[in-house]
């Protein structure tokens, strides 16, 4: 367990994930486009699919 972030935001966990060229192509170019980085595109998605599950 990593200690707590900075300032009161909580840390992060780190993981590691396998995907295909293509689909970690496709992910880059979407955090690009929107301006955000791998990390807060994968989150999103992530989030938005926990929520309609």
């Amino acid at each position: 367990m990593r200690a707590p972030g900075i300032r009161g935001v909580p840390a992060l966990a780190r993981t590691t994930l396998r995907l295909p060229p293509e689909i970690l192509r496709k992910v880059r170019d979407r955090a690009r486009q929107e301006g955000a980085t791998l990390s807060q595109l994968v989150k999103m998605a992530l989030e938005q699919y926990l929520r309609s599950s």
